[in-house]
């Protein structure tokens, strides 16, 4: 909480000189039980909050287009929207809540993190739907390694 713009371009200056592979970019939630969590005016709302995230990934994508970025749990916590809206932004990975049902209650980060589905057939279901309605495609088979990673180690490719 409290960082400035100026702040956040440092972090992607930051993560472009560190040459990274992947990043979970997402905006900051408050919890109930911190201190941060308390009634806070001058805070950002959820909408800046939101629309801040969908400028980092953009310009992260812009400066290191290789890379793997993550659409976080995060911003579909303070967007219903957050996951397609990441991933039209730039991220080209989803994160989802996989932790099992009976121990998500105990895995209590913030209020509102989103459950898509507990099976993982409903929940593919699920992701392809959203990826489908903004005209991308799930690649199940792929493993995931980031182009950046496969072009620093050619054996890869």
């Amino acid at each position: 909480p409290g960082q400035s713009e100026e702040s956040l371009a440092g972090d992607l200056q930051f993560l472009r000189d560190e040459d990274i592979d992947m990043c979970g970019m997402g905006p900051w939630v408050e919890h109930d039980g911190t201190p941060t969590g308390a009634s806070d005016s001058a805070r950002p709302s959820r909408e800046r909050r939101v629309e801040l995230t969908l400028r980092m990934i953009a310009l992260l994508r812009i400066l290191m287009p290789t890379i793997n970025i993550a659409a976080t749990t995060a911003l579909q916590a303070l967007d219903p929207d957050g996951l397609s809206k990441g991933l039209s932004a730039g991220a080209n990975v989803f994160m989802v809540n996989l932790t099992p049902f009976e121990y998500r209650e105990s895995y209590d980060l913030y209020r509102g993190k989103v459950t898509l589905a507990d099976q993982p057939e409903a929940l593919l279901g699920i992701m392809d739907g959203v990826c489908r309605s903004i005209d991308r495609s799930l690649a199940l088979h792929d493993p995931g390694d980031p182009l950046h990673y496969r072009i620093r180690d050619t054996t890869l490719i």
